[in-house]
């Protein structure tokens, strides 16, 4: 089965976030021009990040689907121009999802029960909730779809395996277990995003100090350890890093050229 690992690469570049914005507000609490900068910063940064997260989420399992469902054009979708085009087209959403934020005026202040971010514009309590929601249910609702449609393509097909083949369609089978890490990571952003509205509308302070302080950091670390599990368990994904990055132990044959061999045996 053919499978394209670039996207896999690339999109696992963009896995973190700013997680300490809160954390600097804080530090520059004393200091009004310099909070408010990194609040229009890392709040921008923060949105973009996530939205192209989970964008990528549902392209990687689009990509994982296709390879199943799919195979025959697999190599020509995901290649070449068309795949830069992918990467470019979730930066592109990505940016216009969070347009809007860029100007508007707004700032965090700390509480008793955690760092809270307050929305100072009109415009921004409006459309953030709408556009927010959208980006999470769809892509959340899209890629648990592709997942469990590959999830049962790849069980039906690991069944039909004799045991050789089982050992070269393992590298499928970890690149799919490395999707399903990184679905993880976006089901644990959507639940952070889902007990954050919870807390806010019922006024649940305890809730939204724990969904603000502990679920991202557990997505943080999610997405960070995704490209690591892929990386430690696939023989294949590490082979492809060692020898871009020309760190490969070379064969000392051949280091050997064949005048050397030659002259090896005439000695």
């Amino acid at each position: 089965m053919a499978v394209n690992d670039s996207l896999l690469y690339i999109q696992s570049l963009f896995m973190s976030r700013i997680p300490i914005a809160g954390g600097m507000s804080e530090f520059y609490l004393g200091n009004s021009t310099l909070i408010q900068v990194w609040d229009n910063f890392g709040y921008t940064l923060n949105g973009f990040m996530t939205s192209f997260n989970l964008l990528g989420h549902t392209a990687i399992a689009f990509n994982r689907f296709s390879s199943l469902f799919l195979s025959q054009r697999y190599q020509w979708m995901w290649s070449g121009r068309r795949l830069t085009s992918v990467v470019i087209l979730l930066f592109v959403l990505s940016l216009i999802s969070v347009c809007y934020r860029i100007y508007g005026p707004f700032h965090y202040i700390l509480t008793v029960d955690g760092v809270v971010a307050l929305y100072d514009d009109p415009v921004i309590r409006q459309i953030y909730p709408i556009e927010r929601t959208a980006i999470f249910v769809s892509t959340s609702i899209l890629t648990l779809v592709l997942e469990a449609s590959t999830g049962i393509k790849y069980r039906l097909i690991w069944h039909k395996l004799n045991p050789y083949n089982k050992v070269s369609y393992n590298k499928d089978m970890q690149l799919f277990l490395h999707s399903i890490f990184i679905f993880i990571s976006h089901c644990m952003m959507t639940s952070y995003f889902i007990l954050y509205w919870i807390a806010i509308l019922n006024g649940l302070s305890g809730l939204l100090h724990g969904s603000q302080q502990c679920v991202p950091l557990i997505f943080d670390f999610m997405c960070l350890g995704a490209p690591v599990f892929l990386f430690c368990v696939s023989t294949v994904v590490r082979k492809n890093y060692l020898d871009f990055y020309r760190i490969r132990k070379l064969n000392i044959a051949n280091k050997l050229s064949p005048q050397t061999v030659t002259y090896l045996n005439v000695t």
